[in-house]
């Protein structure tokens, strides 16, 4: 008797089992609300810079030079060198620089950014 028991509790387990699974297969389509956004976001960068440079260098060379050869049989040589130099340098830039760029986006689901695959 109670191998007859076991073998019915076994067979009613399987049908049950069974069923679940065939009623979890006919269960009906459905779906969930999820939020829909749309929109044409625009992105500017301007950017305008100004520079003035001005330098100055100034040089002054002196050189002076005696060759005198022992025993007198040539004469003395001297030579007086005197340079001097001044540089001015002037420079002056501007640069305008315009950036924008604008897109479309449709975004289905709870996603932080539009028109990026981050929903769920």
């Amino acid at each position: 008797m109670r191998k007859a028991i076991a073998g019915a509790l076994f067979v009613l387990a399987l049908a049950l089992a069974s069923g679940l699974f065939l009623a979890s297969l006919a269960t009906a389509a459905s779906g969930q609300f999820s939020p829909m956004s749309f929109g044409f976001p625009n992105v500017v960068h301007s950017l305008t810079s100004t520079s003035w440079v001005r330098d100055t260098a100034d040089m002054f060379d002196f050189e002076d030079a005696s060759i005198v050869p022992t025993g007198g049989y040539f004469p003395a040589i001297h030579q007086t060198s005197i340079h001097t130099r001044s540089l001015s340098h002037t420079e002056y830039s501007h640069t305008s620089e315009f950036t924008s760029i604008g897109y479309p986006y449709v975004s289905a689901g709870p996603g932080p950014y539009g028109g990026f695959a981050c929903g769920y």
